[in-house]
């Protein structure tokens, strides 16, 4: 497939990969939970009618463009993959509200943006900046998510336990060695 970026887009690495993350989760069953989720977060931020009014709106992008979309699908996805680019990789609100509903996304997210911190190096320190400020809002999204799971049940810790340093583990309720 092909990869357009707008030329005018704030942040245009992030466009890119909000949209390759996002493309690499289709056909999943988390998938078709985040965009329940992030659906839901345009609505009721933006109003009832938002979807539909960026649904005409893209329609109308890719006519001028002479590439049109036949499903209705494909462009809800580029809907998803176009928020994931432009809030779920900046926006604390939109992030928080996503890990609130979907924890296992946050901590997907978590570890791609630390995967591709590793492999981006040092190269570009902007865009390492990015990914750097990404990582610490997934971070406090997940460790407030883990507060909200503890106290609502009762004080348990959550599976999922983030470290400070970003690295996570899955917290055993019981002894799961023994010999």
């Amino acid at each position: 497939g092909s990869i357009h970026i707008n030329l005018q887009a704030a942040n245009p690495v992030a466009q890119i990969i909000g949209h390759e993350l996002t493309h690499s989760l289709e056909g999943s069953k988390s998938y078709a939970a985040l965009q329940k989720t992030v659906f839901d977060y345009i609505t009721k931020t933006a109003g009832a009618s938002a979807i539909d009014d960026e649904r005409a709106r893209l329609a109308d992008v890719y006519k001028r463009n002479g590439k049109a979309h036949s499903t209705e699908a494909e462009v809800d996805a580029d809907i998803l993959a176009n928020f994931v680019g432009t809030k779920l990789l900046t926006d604390e609100n939109a992030i928080r509200y996503v890990v609130g509903y979907k924890r296992s996304f946050g901590v997907w997210m978590h570890e791609q943006i630390t995967r591709l911190k590793a492999a981006l190096g040092s190269k570009n320190a902007k865009t390492q900046a990015f990914l750097d400020k990404a990582a610490r809002l997934y971070h406090a999204a997940l460790a407030e998510s883990k507060n909200a799971v503890r106290s609502e049940n009762g004080g348990k810790k959550p599976d999922i336990v983030v470290l400070d340093n970003g690295m996570m583990y899955v917290q055993a309720r019981r002894n799961v060695i023994s010999g």
